[in-house]
């Protein structure tokens, strides 16, 4: 049983409930400061990685858990039941 209608819980409800909602690590150890590529790997990465995080949430935000089902209805040739 859900909390609230299926065609009402987006996909990035869920994933923010169930998952580290951090896309990508950083390093387990901070990059040396002094090193060329250590020293500005962190700030190179950022705005890519934010990029990606945004485009994930954007298309998790975009379906729902009625979607998700429909779909997997639609291919298993099995239909849902009109109860949620």
């Amino acid at each position: 049983m859900l909390a609230k209608p299926a065609k009402k819980i987006r996909l990035l409800d869920v994933h923010e409930a169930v998952e580290d909602t951090k896309l990508f690590s950083m390093h387990r150890t901070p990059p040396c400061k002094s090193c060329a590529v250590g020293g500005n790997i962190l700030d190179a990465l950022q705005p890519t990685l934010a990029r990606a995080r945004k485009a994930l949430e954007d298309e998790l935000a975009k379906a729902t858990i009625a979607d998700i089902a429909a779909e997997v209805a639609r291919l298993g040739k099995f239909s849902i039941p009109l109860v949620w």
